[in-house]
């Protein structure tokens, strides 16, 4: 069993606030109302934390109730941990390391918004440029019925536009950090400028809808580990799974999946055009992951790859 230092924290349910307890500063276990020690089940084996609601937990002998994980960067200090309950209390409980984690009260905005949710859907980041019939327009202006242009030439409709806004506080910030795919990481002029969508959200390369997260190799393309605080994501929805172009690249609109009810604006939807059937995805292979990406693709992304690692040295 793991060992793990329990911080308290103020929690508000209603709106995932956290905050550092004030005043002071929670600076060790010594400083709190409980200490460090083993986390078990009731029955004292190995826990498997939120695979049940309402999922409790014995520590130091106080039973908790699961809340939700979270990761941060507090202080420079990289924290990865759950929230949990006891009685009318919360607590950051964070796995014990050969250094204790130090959290001041000052190194987190008390009004700072902590997801504990990672269902959030992404897409293209506010502020991509998407090419339509009247030229380039930001994502965020764009609105049902307006034109865009696809990657074969034609134009299409826009039926709907998804938006969410999310926060880098997430349990698993992996999935939900934009990615930045730089100009030209993809070729000559693709993208003609730096590209930023979720991971999960495919670009078209050769054939293949690749997701921007297994492209990633810190050099021409990157994780956008610095992102703000919170940040929104669009998603442009066609009467057909199909390409349009973000920032001059290829890249695909909505597709059904099991996250679009995370959508922020997702009634609207329901309300517009009831429970509609799912959108066939587009019959071209797709790479979720850094192993699945073909060897004619990766051969293209390294070949970029060293060309803007020179470009960068020089």
């Amino acid at each position: 069993m793991a060992t793990y230092y329990a911080y308290e924290i103020t929690y508000v349910p209603s709106t995932e606030t956290l905050g550092i307890i004030t005043p002071g500063v929670i600076s060790s276990i010594n400083s709190t109302s409980i200490g460090n020690g083993d986390i078990s089940d009731i029955g004292g084996d190995t826990v498997i934390l939120g695979d049940v609601s309402n999922d409790q937990f014995n520590f130091n002998g106080p039973l908790y109730t699961y809340v939700g994980a979270t990761n941060s960067t507090l202080g420079g200090l990289s924290v990865s941990g759950f929230v949990a309950q006891l009685n009318t209390s919360y607590y950051l409980f964070v796995p014990d390391t050969s250094t204790v984690p130090t959290i001041s009260a000052d190194t987190v905005d008390e009004d700072e918004v902590w997801n504990l949710n990672s269902d959030a859907p992404g897409c293209l980041l506010e502020g991509t440029l998407v090419q339509t019939h009247d030229g380039e327009r930001l994502v965020e202006n764009l609105r049902a019925g307006d034109l865009v242009i696809t990657a074969d030439g034609t134009t299409a409709p826009i039926r709907w536009i998804g938006h969410t806004q999310t926060n880098r506080h997430q349990p698993d910030p992996l999935s939900i950090l934009p990615i930045r795919i730089r100009a030209g990481a993809l070729g000559e002029n693709l993208p003609a400028r730096d590209l930023l969508l979720s991971p999960d959200h495919a670009v078209f390369i050769d054939g293949t809808l690749v997701q921007a997260g297994a492209l990633v190799n810190g050099r021409s393309v990157v994780r956008e580990w610095n992102a703000p605080k919170s940040f929104n994501y669009y998603h442009v929805e066609l009467e057909a799974h199909a390409l349009i172009l973000a920032e001059g690249a290829p890249v695909e609109t909505f597709v059904d999946n099991v996250d679009r009810m995370s959508f922020d604006n997702w009634e609207e939807h329901l309300q517009q055009f009831g429970e509609l059937e799912s959108i066939p995805e587009m019959d071209y292979p797709r790479a979720k992951s850094a192993r699945q990406v073909p060897s004619h693709v990766r051969r293209i992304i390294d070949r970029e790859q060293r060309k803007f690692a020179i470009e960068v040295a020089a």
